[in-house]
């Protein structure tokens, strides 16, 4: 084998080394994304607010995604904390199911069940995508809930 073919081969393992090295994180981070989603859901369910905002930016954003419109709606964490707070007060009971958790990269798609009312009569459905910054929830996007 020549010098050239060597060291191109050489240079080519060492490419496909970084590749695999690259993939690997990408996949430890898919799946801290899912471990941080299904924590902030279990602290949703047992109305932890100071346990859900470990997991938010402080600059976090909620927009919900109507048939014609985008709304943002939430523009920090200080304002999802007074929402979740007068939340949790008018729905003393509810209790949120997530499934279908799909990630591609930095974003997280799910549907969520949310019930509510004496033994969770009444509910509703919202697919969901939630992007992740630095290890936290930075954005998230709700389109319009079906019941």
């Amino acid at each position: 084998m020549n010098f050239k073919r060597t060291v191109a081969i050489l240079l080519l393992l060492n490419l496909s080394g970084l590749f695999a090295d690259e993939i690997r994180g990408q996949e430890k981070r898919e799946l801290n994304q899912a471990k941080i989603l299904k924590t902030y859901f279990e602290r949703f369910n047992a109305h932890d607010l100071p346990g859900m905002l470990t997991h938010v930016s402080d600059d976090f954003q909620l927009y919900y995604i109507l048939p014609d419109s985008v709304m943002l709606d939430i523009h920090d964490s200080n304002q999802l904390r007074s929402f979740l707070n007068r939340y949790f007060i008018d729905y003393p009971n509810v209790r949120s199911e997530i499934s279908d958790i799909t990630q591609v990269g930095n974003l997280v798609t799910f549907i969520e069940v949310a019930r509510w009312g004496e033994n969770g009569v009444n509910k509703q459905s919202s697919l969901a995508v939630y992007e992740f910054r630095k290890g936290k929830i930075s954005r998230a996007w709700y389109y319009q809930a079906e019941r």
